[in-house]
């Protein structure tokens, strides 16, 4: 087994600035298009909103410093800000970048520079064609065909992307802050909060007989990524991403049905290259897939109602992963993922049968759901508190009845189907996947509801009534922990917990020892682990290091319980593993207090999160608790006191929080 996959990937700025510019003294748009265009480095002698007529194309290696000044730079919902040309460096320092709209990149298309941002705010930008909503659009905030991006301590808020579907073909919104269609990507302490990416509604036939579209797909509010992406301690704050409706049943252009909700793959990032995320939070995102349309009431005599059309699915609440996944020291939480309801059923006409009810659409991976092919790498992680909800079927039509003439009562139309929900912590289709020192807890499956089917419309004469339509299949709630659907999943040192709704996990899965189920799931078949066990756990909470976790408590049985073979160096947090002889089970290690003896004194240490505060307290003769000083923790995960004289009585130390 491997133990985590890992890439280290160091991008650096491969062209160097020309001579220094001219400050731009006047805020205003033809200022900056003058002293872009000399390159070199362009400072800021004044405050103030730039809005641009048009986008400016950087053509020269260019640094762009707004520190020291407050400046916005805006598109005013009108244009691009930014075309980055192949070959050339481009940096941004403290600047705000906002406003901007273009089909690709409203506020920079890099077309393979390297481009470089420090301190910068990229908020309310949009990728929209809002002269032919039928074409793909990527990139709210930014979007890149090649080259590289470097981004640190930048704050990506309320971007936005929307697509629709043609007629013929599907075009779904990529990347509401970010789309990468190659090259590659390097962030470091970013936010991306409330960006929102969304498929719009399905558009009927052009002409009777042709077909409809479905509801376009979403495919990541924070990220789309079919290069190399390197995310370190980001954080991945309330997006959203929405799949559009299917567009409803119409008589006059030939087709009564409801047609297809679009889908969410990747709420917030959709992977197709290879991606690694370390030390990153990921908590309350929202991924609703579209629900189905609805079916329209027939307009002739004796014919049926149109049928709903079925929800969209959801794969992947936070990340779907098709490519190369490598996750680690990250915490899931309070996140919530949709898949799409049914549309309603159409009537039919005097006699006609109802129409259908629109089944739920499924909902797969309330954390992470990855696909065949796909590889996946978790360690360290904390997986709490998600919810993933199957769509609900609608209820069938009821059968028209007989007034005019001498026919039979319709017969009611089928309910729709409930949705299938699976994985509310991770669903792993994968060839090859690892979950090593996780603990996925308190995630909450729910599956659809079905729709009950239709009554039977009633005959002229009596005997001549329509048969009621049966009701659909209620969804299935399964896995709240971790679906695992085939493949090479391997787990490892992890714990998996108090799911609601359903069992933790389900499936294949090749148990490599020393994990702690709180149930009596099936998947976990070594020896070495334990099943139907509490493994004793606090609530969510900042423990130290860069992501929230879930301590153990004192009595947990995961403490000391875990194999040394599969433990990484340090816990989530980054406290060292062991701290005794051998490691905890789980994301977080419960710390200890060693102590080393050096000459006539002694020293203490405990293991505590680099940078928290911890202060020493002793008793002698188990007299009262008194205080010797306090200590913060050093970048090898201690907290250490000393020297300490050492004496002939009973002493005894313990550690507290200040």
């Amino acid at each position: 087994m491997r133990k985590l996959f890992g890439c280290i990937l160091v991008i650096g700025a491969f062209f160097q600035p020309g001579a220094p510019a001219a400050s731009v003294s006047v805020c205003d748009d033809a200022s900056l298009r003058a002293a872009i265009a000399q390159g070199g480095i362009v400072t800021f002698g004044c405050s103030g909103t730039i809005v641009l007529t048009q986008a400016i194309t950087v053509a020269n290696n260019v640094i762009l410093d707004g520190t020291g000044a407050q400046v916005t730079l805006s598109g005013d919902d009108k244009t691009r800000l930014f075309e980055v040309s192949p070959n050339v460096e481009f940096e941004l320092r403290s600047l705000r970048l906002t406003r901007g709209l273009a089909a690709f990149g409203g506020a920079i298309s890099n077309g393979g520079g390297m481009l470089i941002l420090k301190g910068v705010m990229v908020s309310s930008n949009t990728a929209a064609n809002p002269f032919n909503r039928s074409l793909p659009c990527a990139g709210g905030g930014i979007y890149s065909s090649a080259g590289g991006i470097i981004a640190t301590e930048c704050t990506f808020s309320s971007n936005s992307v929307y697509a629709a579907n043609g007629y013929y073909v599907k075009t779904p919104a990529r990347g509401a802050a970010l789309s990468i269609d190659g090259g590659l990507l390097q962030l470091s302490n970013c936010v991306f909060e409330s960006n929102h990416a969304e498929g719009f509604a399905g558009s009927g036939p052009v002409s009777p007989g042709s077909p409809i579209s479905f509801g376009a797909d979403a495919l990541g509010a924070a990220i789309y990524n079919s290069g190399t992406t390197i995310a370190q301690r980001c954080r991945f704050l309330g997006n959203q991403a929405f799949g559009g409706a299917g567009v409803g049943g119409s008589p006059i252009l030939g087709s009564l049905s409801g047609s297809t909700g679009g889908f969410v793959s990747g709420g917030v990032i959709y992977n197709l290259g290879a991606i690694q995320l370390d030390q990153c939070t990921f908590m309350d995102n929202t991924a609703s897939a579209g629900r189905g349309g609805n079916g329209a009431n027939a307009n002739s005599l004796m014919a049926a109602g149109g049928s709903g059309g079925g929800g969209g699915f959801l794969y992947g609440a936070i990340i779907l992963n098709a490519g190369l996944l490598s996750v680690a020291n990250c915490t899931f939480a309070a996140n919530a993922g949709h898949g799409g309801n049914g549309g309603t059923a159409g009537n039919g006409l005097e006699g006609g049968a109802g129409g259908w009810g629109g089944s739920g659409g499924l909902a797969f991976g309330g954390a992470i759901f990855t696909t065949n092919a796909a590889a996946a790498f978790l360690t360290n992680c904390t997986i709490v508190g998600n919810t993933l909800i199957a769509g609900d079927g609608q209820p069938g039509a009821a059968g028209s009845s007989c007034v005019l003439s001498g026919c039979n009562g319709g017969n009611g139309g089928r309910g729709g189907s409930g949705g299938t929900a699976a994985g509310a912590g991770l669903y792993l289709l994968s060839s090859t996947s690892a979950v090593v020192h996780c603990t996925v807890d308190d995630n909450s499956v729910r599956a659809g509801t079905n729709g009950v089917g239709g009554a039977g419309g009633t005959g002229r004469f009596p005997g001549h009534g329509g048969t009621a339509g049966p009701g659909g299949t209620p969804g299935a709630a399964q896995d709240g922990a971790l679906s695992v659907g085939g493949g090479n999943v391997q787990a490892a040192n992890s714990i998996f917990s108090r799911s609601q709704g359903s069992t933790n996990c389900s499936g294949q899965l090749l148990d490599l020892g020393v994990n702690i189920c709180s149930d009596q799931s099936s998947c976990f078949t070594n020896a070495a682990s334990m099943k139907g066990v509490d493994p004793g756990l606090q609530s969510l909470a900042d423990n130290g290091g860069p992501t929230m976790t879930l301590a153990l408590l004192d009595t947990s049985p995961a403490h000391n319980r875990g194999s040394n073979t599969f433990a990484p160096a340090l816990d989530q947090r980054g406290v060292p593993r062991p701290q005794g002889k051998i490691c905890d089970v789980g994301a977080f290690e419960l710390g200890h207090l060693i102590i080393e003896k050096a000459s006539d004194a002694g020293r203490i240490r405990y293991g505590a999160a680099p940078g928290t505060a911890w202060r020493l307290q002793s008793r002698v003769n188990w007299g009262d608790w008194r205080d010797l000083g306090g200590s913060t923790a050093d970048t090898d995960g201690y907290s250490r006191y000393g020297p300490l004289p050492v004496t002939n009585h009973v002493e005894i130390f313990r550690t507290s929080s200040p």
